[in-house]
């Protein structure tokens, strides 16, 4: 057994040698089949040194080279769009690696917006052939505008796609700067304002017509500070010291080139034909894509027709203001004068009124005096020769006396209170007890001329501001015509309706009335429709109330009565008001 073991293993490993020879050679035969159809580009090789790599180059290497290299993007692709092959180009172009392109689909690589519209580009490509721009979509989210060329072809029974990419990036700027350039001439030309554009030394590389025009001449490539020399009323800009001149002419271009942006500045120029503008001045720096100062762009706006006008303007004003001081002049004298004749005039009628209440003094008085006289020589008549019946002559004598006296004093009071009236100070004070106090006073007369007195309202009126004598003999006044007016009986009342503002006091009789007639006139002094009235009391009511700084009123139907209306103001508590009396009084129609 043991002489038969070693030749045993010996043609075991033998035939394992064979196996893999054969292995060897197989792979050897179909490296070179590769090599020789084309589907090798290098070799792998070990040696003593280590792997080596040899490259080997076929009849196509030169395109397979020139695909790699070229700048635009080459992609193969299966007729559903996934990537086969991608050079490196556009791997730059959509900013990744090429192992994140190969395997993966290039619908992916497409801005979403524009997939429909690369979709029927590459369906029409993998038929035939088709071409368009499509926005393609960066692995930063870049957005390429690129223009793609597609068709189909086929290697060994293998339908592919193959697509070429261009990057239309850079084309699209300078589209953009062209139409840029474009529309910055159309406004320059179209633009009804001087605008100007220089360049770092202060010339003017670009101008609208309007500064042509303003100028006089063309302004292109001229300095600026020489075509435009500006004045300015002060030195809003920096400006050189110019010695006793408050108009120092300014650098523009220094002004600019240090960075200023200035907007509305007022400035002069003087063509050299003489004529002046009056220019709005703005200002700003040209930057570049850096951000550095390349220039300047300065805009003049025309405002001389709105200073011209502004100074018209200002000239009307000038004699709107010495016209209207000439009129106010003439009307305070207008005004002095007339208050001069109004105070004649209230003198006339102070001095006429003081005649007619002379006159009226003198008759109420030597009525009352002649019948005193009277009584008393019938007096001295029955002192001299005394009879059985003197004791009772000489009574009804004193009497009458007594009664002319009575009559005297009263006329003398409402005389003394015309005088007192103009100058009373008004107190708080609770109105309704007031009146109140004042109606017990004529209550017994009305009871003895069979009358209805009533009060309604007077509870609640709280605390107004009034003088309390003087408006007493108002209201006493007023109660006494009411008494006079129902000689045959009626009813007398009182009625007061109160709000935040005011109190209102009615004196209401249900008497004969006052004729329509005879109504404007009642307040009148001195008018009197009574036998034995002084025509005063009235109107010293009216004065009263006007002392209190209101009106009275007065409502009146004949046959049916009268009612006069008293407004008092309400007034802070407590604190002394003294009113302007006035000298009217409202006289209201029936109700």
């Amino acid at each position: 057994m043991a002489s038969m073991s070693g030749p045993e293993e010996t043609r075991e490993h033998s035939l394992q040698r064979i196996e893999q020879l054969k292995m060897r050679l197989e792979d050897a035969e179909n490296t070179l089949q590769a090599i020789r159809q084309g589907e090798i580009d290098a070799l792998v090789v070990s040696g003593p040194g280590g792997p080596q790599v040899y490259t080997l180059r076929s009849a196509d290497h030169p395109y397979r080279v020139l695909v790699q290299e070229m700048l635009e993007g080459a992609l193969t692709l299966t007729p559903t769009g996934l990537i086969l092959y991608a050079n490196l180009a556009f791997a730059r172009m959509m900013r990744t690696s090429l192992e994140h392109i190969a395997g993966t689909s290039v619908q992916r690589f497409v801005a979403p917006r524009d997939l429909p519209n690369f979709m029927a580009l590459f369906d029409r490509g993998a038929r035939s052939n088709s071409r368009g721009e499509v926005a393609l979509q960066a692995a930063d989210g870049t957005l390429v505008p690129a223009f793609l060329a597609c068709n189909s072809f086929r290697v060994d029974d293998f339908q592919s796609v193959c697509l070429v990419v261009t990057d239309l990036t850079e084309q699209k700027r300078q589209e953009e700067i062209l139409v840029s350039e474009a529309l910055a001439r159309a406004i320059l030309e179209q633009t009804a304002e001087v605008l100007v554009v220089t360049d770092t030394r202060g010339r003017i590389i670009r101008a609208s017509q309007a500064a042509h025009q303003l100028a006089g001449r063309n302004v292109l490539w001229q300095d600026f500070d020489a075509v435009f020399a500006l004045q300015f009323a002060g030195t809003m800009l920096p400006v050189p010291s110019v010695a006793g001149n408050d108009k120092a002419q300014v650098s523009i271009l220094h002004a600019v080139l240090q960075g200023e942006v200035r907007q509305g500045l007022e400035t002069t120029f003087v063509r050299p034909d003489g004529h002046i503008f009056q220019l709005l001045l703005s200002l700003s720096p040209l930057l570049n894509a850096r951000g550095e100062v390349a220039g300047g762009i300065i805009t003049l706006t025309d405002i001389t027709a709105r200073k011209q006008a502004e100074q018209a303007l200002q000239q009307a004003h000038t004699e709107l203001e010495q016209r209207v001081q000439e009129r106010t002049a003439a009307l305070r004298r207008e005004m002095t004068e007339r208050q001069r004749l109004e105070g004649e005039a209230q003198r006339a009628q102070h001095f006429a009124l003081l005649g007619r209440l002379a006159a009226g003094v003198s008759h109420e008085i030597r009525n009352p005096l002649g019948a005193i006289f009277l009584h008393v020589d019938l007096l001295e008549e029955e002192l001299q020769q005394p009879s059985s019946e003197s004791p009772a002559q000489i009574a009804q004598i004193l009497f009458e006396i007594r009664t002319q006296m009575t009559r005297l004093d009263e006329l003398l009071q409402d005389y003394l209170s015309l005088v007192r009236v103009s100058n009373i100070e008004l107190q708080p004070h609770d109105l309704g007890s007031s009146i109140q106090a004042w109606s017990a006073e004529i209550e017994a007369q009305a009871a003895a001329r069979s009358m209805t007195f009533q009060l309604e309202g007077v509870e609640n009126l709280g605390r107004v501001a009034f003088h309390a004598s003087t408006l007493r003999r108002a209201v006493l006044n007023l109660l006494q015509n009411a008494l006079d007016a129902m000689p045959n009986g009626g009813t007398l009342r009182i009625a007061c309706e109160s709000t935040a503002a005011q109190v209102q006091l009615r004196v209401q009789d249900t008497g004969s009335g006052i004729p329509a007639e005879r109504l404007g006139r009642i307040f009148e002094p001195l008018y009197t429709t009574k036998p034995e009235g002084t025509g005063l009391g009235l109107y010293i009511v009216q004065e009263i109330v006007a002392a209190h700084g209101e009106q009275i009123a007065v409502q009146s139907v004949e046959h049916q009565g009268t009612t006069f209306i008293i407004t008092l103001p309400r007034a802070p508590a407590e604190v002394p008001v003294q009113a302007e009396p006035s000298q009217h009084a409202n006289h209201l129609g029936p109700e």
